[in-house]
């Protein structure tokens, strides 16, 4: 069965739903020639710990937006829309030189908070506490109206798209 991908727009011969190029939905050729799409989406629930593991790969000096954030999770469950389960106090500690997200700490164990401040609007707006963390990671942060905003956000935007390419042992190298 023919279909046709609403993002990156390739033909493909298959009985797939969603691009395997780009994760999204694919159009089913009809009878006069137009490609139909299905008005459903798919929707799915991921553990907020997924979400922290991977703000935890945002290196110091860089940001991502939420969008990106679920673009990412989207384009890895293969889905329209990605929501959290309700989250959960986590933590992180270091081990080697990664940020390695946990939800209790041992007693006595050092640990450090999940560095959220990484994490700007679409636009590249924070907020007052997030962004001294900012500033002191060497960011940019300038009052844009009554609102502060990451300064040249887009050139200092981080990309997961290597965490969604690299492959190692038949799995994403992403996931742990």
């Amino acid at each position: 069965m023919q279909k046709l991908c609403s993002q990156c727009c390739q033909k493909y011969d298959t009985d797939e739903t969603h691009c395997p190029r780009c994760g999204s939905r694919l159009g089913v050729l009809n009878d006069s020639g137009a490609y139909i799409f299905e008005a459903t989406s798919h929707q799915v629930e991921a553990p907020a710990i997924e979400k922290a593991e991977l703000i935890c790969t945002i290196p110091e000096g860089m940001v991502v937006t939420e969008d990106d954030i679920q673009a990412f999770f989207c384009r890895r469950y293969n889905a329209d829309l990605v929501t959290f389960a309700p989250p959960t106090p986590l933590f992180a500690k270091r081990v080697g030189d990664k940020l390695v997200p946990v939800i209790w700490p041992q007693p006595g164990e050092e640990y450090e908070t999940i560095p959220k401040w990484r994490v700007v609007s679409k636009r590249g707006y924070t907020n007052e506490l997030y962004a001294d963390q900012l500033r002191a990671e060497g960011l940019d942060v300038v009052e844009s109206g009554r609102s502060l905003r990451v300064k040249d956000y887009k050139e200092k935007r981080f990309s997961f798209v290597t965490k969604l390419t690299e492959v190692k042992e038949g799995k994403p190298a992403f996931w742990f």
